[in-house]
């Protein structure tokens, strides 16, 4: 994986803790 992989994750995980609507599945 590259590191732009990585990054992408670190977005939606950014999101994710930002609104924590969606993260539960």
């Amino acid at each position: 994986m590259s590191g732009q992989v990585n990054e992408l994750v670190i977005f939606i995980a950014y999101i994710a803790m930002k609104d924590t609507s969606w993260f539960i599945f």
